[in-house]
C-alpha cells in the first residue's frame, strides 16, 4: 500500500478537477475526485482521505452541508475552495468545521502550501491525552496547541523543591501567574 497522503477533491467544475488533480499528483499525493456532495460523502468513507479540498457550490447540496455531515464521522482537515467571497460565507464554513478557506480564483502554489499545512501533525488538545510522566513525582496532564501546559500540583511541588520558577500565560500570551522555586 502506498504511503502517499490521500487528497479528495470535491468540485463540480471539470476544469478545476483537471487542473487540481495533476498538480496534487505532481506534489506526491494520491487523489480521488467527487463532483457532488453525495459522492463526496461516499468517498470520505471509502477513500479515507487525509485532507479534503471542497467547493461550496455543489449541484446536489451546499458544501457547508458536506462539512457538517463529514464532521459527524471524521476530523479530516477540510480546505474550502470556493468562489463565495462574502465574509459571512467564510465564517459559516469555518465555524461548521472547515479548517481553511481559499477563494477562487486561487494560486496553485498557495493551495498546495495550505494542503501541506493541513497535513502537518497536530498536537493533542484532548483532556484524555496520555500523561507525560517526569520521574515518579510529577506529571504534565496535557499540552495543547497554543503552548499552554496543564500542570499537576505534584509538578509544581517538584519545581519548587528544585528551585525552578514556573510562569503561566493564557492563550493570548498574557501573564497569569508565577510560582517561584
Amino acid at each position: 500500500m502506498s504511503d502517499r497522503k490521500r487528497i479528495l477533491i470535491v468540485d463540480d467544475e471539470p476544469q478545476i478537477q483537471r487542473f487540481l488533480k495533476p498538480a496534487l499528483v505532481a506534489g506526491g499525493y494520491a487523489v480521488a475526485q467527487a463532483a457532488s456532495g453525495r459522492e463526496a460523502l461516499r468517498q470520505i468513507d471509502e477513500f479515507q482521505p487525509d485532507a479534503i479540498v471542497l467547493d461550496l457550490g455543489l449541484p446536489d447540496m451546499d458544501g457547508k452541508t458536506v462539512i457538517v455531515r463529514a464532521r459527524q464521522t471524521s476530523d479530516t482537515p477540510i480546505i474550502v475552495l470556493s468562489a463565495r467571497e462574502q465574509e459571512a460565507e467564510k465564517i459559516a464554513a469555518l465555524d461548521l468545521g472547515a479548517n481553511d478557506y481559499v477563494a477562487k480564483p486561487f494560486g496553485i502554489a498557495e493551495l498546495l502550501a495550505r494542503v501541506r499545512a493541513a497535513l502537518r501533525p497536530r498536537r493533542s488538545q484532548s483532556p484524555d491525552a496520555p500523561l507525560l510522566r517526569i520521574g515518579e513525582t510529577a506529571e504534565i496532564a496535557s499540552v495543547v496547541a497554543f503552548g499552554a501546559i496543564f500542570v499537576s500540583p505534584a509538578l509544581l511541588g517538584a519545581c519548587a523543591a528544585a528551585g525552578i520558577s514556573v510562569v503561566f500565560l493564557d492563550r493570548a500570551g498574557r501573564f497569569q501567574a508565577r510560582v517561584e522555586g
